[in-house]
């Protein structure tokens, strides 16, 4: 079976969508987890790991601290499994998709950040297991949109200029500038 090619510069995630392919079989991944992260839990890696044993896919699973995530991911995609998995946040989710490319391994970033923007694009506002089983028990490959901010990809969206040097989520769950380590709370008009 055919995998899409990624349109712009974007891999192919896993998921359903516009676009959708049946994937190439999934026998191996591998899986980054921040462990830090907003969205994971100190149990992660075991869920992970039940998971995939329930779909017979040989996964290995390497949970990392913000600062092992970059190596992590560029061990998990030199590894060459099937699918790359990332529970982190978008940050960690663009680096794997970079590396992997148009014709690497499929990409599926689960929401584990703050903002979560390409995992929500893709499986909708759901929790990081029941998207990783959705997409497990109904494969399909589709190509994701993106572009370039310089020589930096993005996909679904970016945030550019002084917000995106620090950004920070707000009580309102806005993303707004970061000022002397407090964020800056979104102002009402009267």
């Amino acid at each position: 079976m055919s995998v899409a090619a990624a349109q712009s510069a974007g891999p192919a995630p896993f998921g359903r969508g516009a676009g959708a392919k049946d994937p190439p079989p999934i026998r191996s991944a591998a899986v980054v987890v921040n462990d830090a992260g907003g969205g994971v839990s100190p149990g992660a890696a075991g869920e992970l790991a039940e998971i995939f044993a329930r779909f017979s896919i040989e996964a290995r699973i390497r949970s990392v601290s913000p600062s092992g995530l970059a190596e992590a991911a560029r061990e998990a995609v030199a590894a060459r499994p099937d699918l790359v998995v990332t529970l982190a946040g978008d940050g960690t989710a663009r680096q794997a998709a970079k590396l992997c490319g148009r014709d690497g391994p499929l990409v599926a970033p689960l929401p584990g950040g703050a903002m979560n923007m390409l995992p929500y694009a893709l499986y909708g506002r759901r929790p990081w297991r029941e998207a990783l089983e959705a997409a497990l028990a109904d494969p399909l490959a589709r190509p994701v949109p993106g572009g370039r901010a310089g020589a930096r990809p993005f996909y679904v969206a970016a945030i550019l200029g002084s917000p995106a040097r620090r950004p920070t989520l707000s009580g309102g769950g806005c993303v707004t500038r970061s000022t002397a380590g407090r964020a800056e709370r979104p102002r009402r008009s009267p």
